[in-house]
């Protein structure tokens, strides 16, 4: 049986904070080496890891130069998932 179960997630990208309805956090991502030892705030992606928050990115002229802004997206919609108490899409 094929699960059509739609969720709807609006993520506002702000300069400063991304925010979800349920969640605010900095706009700031930076890839660390190793995998952590905690997992908080924490994204993985391809292999690599991400803290997610921490201190802001500088203002961009466009957000689409970089995958900066599309990874703290997928943090914004795992964020708002988990609040949901959904671990699995």
């Amino acid at each position: 049986m094929e699960d059509n179960h739609v969720e709807v997630i609006g993520v506002d990208h702000g300069w400063a904070n991304m925010k979800t309805v349920g969640s605010t956090f900095i706009s700031g991502i930076k890839e660390i080496t190793s995998e952590p030892g905690m997992p908080d705030n924490l994204l993985e992606f391809e292999g690599r890891y991400y803290t997610i928050g921490g201190d802001r990115m500088e203002v961009k002229e466009t957000k689409v130069t970089d995958e900066s802004y599309y990874l703290l997206t997928l943090a914004a919609i795992a964020k708002e998932l988990n609040r949901r108490g959904m671990r699995n899409a």
